[in-house]
């Protein structure tokens, strides 16, 4: 009677054990797809200004802006972008137009100094384009810079912390 009793017992031991470990798999599994999920939100190859601008470095002192994840997750569906023409010129920390979403209304910070070589005519019918893809698609501007881009822009890593 006593060996069945043990015996049982180191069974549902066992049994908890699997149970456990199993519970543990699925944790590790969540925290991992968590920091994937996270290095998606913000790509390691782009600097971040704290106005929740990326800089991509296209090379040939030409770059592409664009809004975060982070600011389109905050502030809901673009409703509206006014973007500058070809041609105007942008100067680091100085409005160069303006997003709305179905939240709020914010000028846009240039984080860079240079001439607008390009823009993202998508977005004038299609402003929620970036929400669905904001760092492809959902680009803003193409910049030729005319100052080195500033030091004060930030990592994924310093951006995600400064959030």
């Amino acid at each position: 009677m006593i060996s069945e009793f043990y015996g049982a017992l180191e069974a549902k031991s066992i049994n908890f054990c699997y149970i456990y470990l199993q519970y543990t798999l699925v944790i590790y599994d969540k925290i991992c797809m968590n920091l994937s999920k996270e290095a998606k939100m913000h790509p390691a190859n782009l600097k971040y200004s704290k106005n929740h601008v990326w800089v991509k470095d296209l090379g040939e002192d030409t770059v592409l802006l664009g809004m975060t994840y982070f600011f389109q997750k905050t502030y809901g569906n673009v409703v509206y972008v006014e973007l500058p023409a070809i041609g105007d010129t942008l100067t680091t920390d100085e409005e160069f137009g303006v997003i709305e979403s179905n939240k709020a209304s914010n000028d846009l910070i240039s984080p860079v100094t240079g001439t607008v070589v390009d823009v993202n005519t998508i977005l004038e019918n299609k402003p929620v384009t970036i929400n669905h893809s904001p760092y492809e698609e959902g680009w803003l501007v193409k910049v030729k810079l005319s100052e080195p881009i500033s030091s004060d822009l930030m990592t994924n890593t310093e951006y995600t912390k400064d959030m």
